[in-house]
């Protein structure tokens, strides 16, 4: 718990700058809420007075400095504004918020507007990431966003959405990571 606040190269690792990745800051508030419950249920003596305190730092720096400026949605990092990052759509997975959240809600519909390709694919960010050229979408980062449509009530949205990433799987069943549109 002492180390939550230094920059990373986050879950893509990109190759620019360390920063203050959103989804870093969620999994540590993750792995802190874990242990607190852990110990609670246990008996664990544990300093779970200060695992709290450090619980509640994340969850205000990730509300405060981890959404748009018009506090709408999630973004990639603290130091970025307007970069988006298809990982925060597992905000509610974790049990962050809730799906109903509008904050939620807003995630996904930015992630859809904004990292989707034309043929329903989702790209992991839209920031640089120190290397050049271009990616491909990330098949995770899709089914991310059909689970994401499903369990807040846009069911329809996501079958469609899952019927046309079957179409991926190659004739052995396999997908891939990434695919070059």
């Amino acid at each position: 718990t002492d180390v939550w606040d230094e920059p990373d190269s986050g879950i893509w690792e990109v190759r620019s700058d360390p920063l203050q990745f959103v989804f870093s800051k969620l999994m540590c508030w993750v792995a802190v809420d874990r242990a607190v419950a852990l110990a609670a249920e246990t008996g664990l003596d544990a300093p779970v007075e200060r695992w709290c305190h450090h619980r509640s730092q994340l969850r205000s720096e990730i509300l405060n400095r981890g959404l748009d400026p018009d506090r709408e949605h999630f973004v990639r990092s603290f130091e970025e504004d307007s970069v988006l990052d298809a990982a925060t759509l597992l905000v509610p997975f974790v049990g962050f918020l809730p799906f109903d959240d509008p904050r939620v809600e807003a995630t996904i519909t930015a992630v859809e507007d904004r990292l989707t390709s034309p043929e329903g694919l989702v790209y992991r960010y839209d920031g640089t990431d120190g290397l050049p050229g271009d990616e491909g979408t990330f098949l995770l980062c899709s089914f991310w966003l059909v689970d994401a449509l499903a369990l807040t009530g846009r069911v329809d949205e996501a079958e469609q959405r899952l019927e046309e990433l079957i179409d991926y799987v190659n004739p052995v069943g396999l997908l891939a990571e990434e695919i070059d549109e």
